[in-house]
This record gives C-alpha cells, sequence and structure tokens, in this order.
C-alpha cells in the first residue's frame, strides 16, 4: 500500500480523470485541479488532497473512490494500474527567473 502511495500521486489520479491544473491559481505547495465546476486541491507533495467545497480529503486511495465511485478493494487496483503513468507538472520560475527573462 505505502509503495502505492509513493509511486502515484494524486495529480494523477485528476489528470487521468478529466481534469486539469489550474496554474493562476496554484503554488508549489498546493495544486489546484478543476474539472467543470469541480475543485480538488493536491497538497502533500501529490500526497494529499481536499476539496474546498466540501469537507473531503483523504490520499489517493479515497480520490479514485470519490472519483470513481468505488470502494477501497476497488481504489487500491486502479490506483496500482496508473503506478507507470507519468503527469504533467508545472514548471516553476523564481522571481529572479521571471525578472530575467523579461
Amino acid at each position: 500500500m505505502e509503495k502505492l502511495r509513493d509511486r502515484v500521486s494524486c495529480g494523477t489520479v485528476l489528470e487521468t480523470s478529466g481534469f486539469e491544473i489550474d496554474l493562476r491559481e496554484s503554488t508549489r505547495r498546493a495544486l489546484k485541479f478543476r474539472n467543470g465546476a469541480e475543485i480538488i486541491i493536491v497538497t502533500h507533495e501529490g500526497r494529499g488532497w481536499f476539496d474546498p467545497l466540501g469537507n473531503a480529503k483523504g490520499d489517493v486511495f479515497s480520490l479514485v473512490g470519490r472519483i470513481d465511485s468505488v470502494g477501497f478493494s476497488e481504489s487500491v487496483v486502479r490506483v496500482a494500474a496508473l503506478s507507470g503513468f507519468r503527469p504533467t507538472l508545472p514548471v516553476w520560475k523564481t522571481v529572479k527567473e521571471k525578472k530575467s527573462l523579461e
């Protein structure tokens, strides 16, 4: 279980489920994902998530359960299937880098 948590981030689950990163409202520590009106914030270096419009939060397994409406056992199977996927991650620039580009 811990190996799967280390291999598959919450961002991977969201990206493969049709969510997109909202770069304007994301930071290095909290990535905001949107799918229509649904919003999920990924934290803890991809290991945790929460719904800012509700009380839901958890790890990669609970995220799969929420998005796919499946139980824990099926969530484990689906997370394992994603273990080779590499998510698209934003490249963050420091203030110095931004100024030198201008």
